[in-house]
């Protein structure tokens, strides 16, 4: 279950970067998934639910379930909700804020998925023992994963994008920086626990959340072995204001970096991320020869 080839490895002919002397690649998980008309199942959230997936092995009893959470833009939740209606699982989406409708919660509603919207105050309480134990009680038997699926099982699917990027580049071209968006971390943290090699990128996390708290929050996704098997950092300040957060000039750049590369980006994460990477390369931060590997974690457009 949820296991494909390889998504694409694409070259960007882009002007800044040929003026900076770089190589611009992206690794499009927007084409990783099952295809067909399931859109919202592509991406980092089947890389994220895979691992969860194979080793959920009974499958006979109908009353189970897997329950997790996510704000009212949720691409996890989305895609959650898809993989219940394809394989046959009832889901529950546990969403932060008031009830509310926007093009993602209704595919979630759509697909089946029972939606509780809960305070910001009783979402923080979604890792405590006792609200678990609650909504156990409440849905009967259900697999809880963590919001945004970021957890152990998920870095199953995240830590196989390198050794592809890795695999599709051949040997004599490595990669200098690869550049994800980050929203729980959980993504990033199973990155770096690839299995390491001769030439490791630095990987460059932009959180698309305002706070400072990314980095403490990936260290605590680590193993203590995986904490040295990459160069990674941090870079605040591209998050726009905010999770969701959607200013006119960051929907122009979506739309006209769409349209002229055929590449599809979205507000939330990758449009956030790609502007973020072109400043920087536009500025001169990478060296000349540089090789940079952009991630597109799919998304909903």
């Amino acid at each position: 279950m949820l296991k494909f080839d390889p998504s694409p490895l694409q070259r960007l002919s882009h002007p800044a970067a040929e003026a900076a002397r770089v190589e611009w690649w992206v690794k499009r998980d927007d084409c990783y998934g099952p295809g067909g008309t399931d859109v919202a199942l592509q991406g980092n959230k089947v890389r994220k639910l895979r691992g969860y997936l194979e080793g959920w092995r009974d499958w006979s009893d109908p009353r189970l379930g897997i329950l997790s959470f996510g704000g009212a833009y949720s691409n996890h939740l989305a895609a959650l909700s898809v993989a219940g209606r394809r394989y046959g699982f009832r889901t529950i989406g546990i969403v932060r804020g008031e009830s509310v409708s926007n093009p993602v919660l209704d595919l979630c509603r759509e697909n089946g998925m029972d939606l509780r919207f809960v305070s910001r105050s009783e979402y923080r309480q979604k890792k405590q023992a006792e609200k678990l134990f609650a909504y156990r009680a409440e849905f009967g038997p259900v697999l809880i994963i963590p919001e945004g699926g970021s957890g152990p099982d998920s870095k199953i699917g995240t830590a196989s994008i390198i050794p592809e990027i890795k695999t599709q580049l051949g040997p004599d071209h490595p990669i200098h920086y690869f550049q994800l968006a980050a929203g729980t971390g959980g993504t990033a943290a199973g990155v770096i626990e690839a299995p390491p090699g001769e030439a490791n990128p630095t990987i460059e996390i932009f959180p698309v959340l305002k706070g400072g708290w990314m980095g403490e929050e990936i260290e605590k996704q680590l193993s203590v072995e995986s904490k040295s098997h990459y160069a990674w950092q941090v870079i605040d300040g591209h998050h726009w204001g905010g999770y969701a957060k959607r200013p006119p000039e960051l929907l122009e750049f979506c739309d006209s970096f769409s349209r002229n590369y055929d590449i599809p980006l979205e507000s939330i994460y990758t449009g956030k991320l790609f502007y973020a990477v072109l400043q920087r390369i536009e500025t001169g931060y990478y060296p000349p020869g540089s090789r940079l590997v952009t991630y597109h974690s799919g998304g909903i457009y």
